[in-house]
């Protein structure tokens, strides 16, 4: 025969014991999304370097407290995506023209027992509103002409009328 033969029983006698856990180190926040000024923010995104959850189905983890302060935070959903990264869906998207804070606070702990030593945070911002064109542009016009403003994104008409001017030369 070739090679040796091993003289060990299989399978190998189950003992009190479990395998040896390797050392846990300290958690971290290994990235995050999105950050700074953005055009658009479709959801947020966020991923640890150790396990925050236990392996489980999308209905238990539903259940499972968010390590995540978002403030403000629009109406939406957290979920799990996997063991490691947390994702804040919101119903539709990020309202536009908002600045958003995220913290995760110092202590956290992962689901294998490392911690957060200090707290990571973060803040992104969804465009204000611009022109995108509006009427009369020029030349003479009648005293009740009808005027006209469009702007890139949805306003709230009565909180954008006490701030429009119109002015003649």
């Amino acid at each position: 025969r070739v090679g040796g033969t091993i003289q060990e029983p299989f399978p190998p006698p189950v003992t009190a014991e479990g395998p040896e856990q390797p050392a846990v180190g300290p958690l971290e926040v290994v990235r995050y999304a999105p950050e700074g000024e953005v055009p658009l923010a479709p959801y947020l995104s966020i991923t640890f370097s150790q396990p925050m959850v236990a392996l489980s189905s999308h209905e238990d983890l539903a259940r499972e407290g968010v390590p995540v302060k978002l403030s403000p935070q629009p109406p939406g959903t957290w979920r799990w995506v996997g063991t490691k990264t947390l994702v804040f869906q919101p119903d539709g998207r990020f309202p536009m023209a908002t600045r958003y804070t995220v913290e995760i606070p110092a202590g956290t702990k992962s689901a294998v027992g490392g911690v957060l030593e200090q707290a990571v945070r973060w803040t992104f911002r969804t465009p204000p509103p611009t022109v995108r064109t509006f009427y009369p542009t020029t030349g003479p016009q009648r005293r009740d002409a009808l005027m006209f403003v469009a702007f890139d994104q949805h306003i709230d008409p009565d909180a954008v009328l006490p701030t429009i001017t119109v002015t003649a030369d």
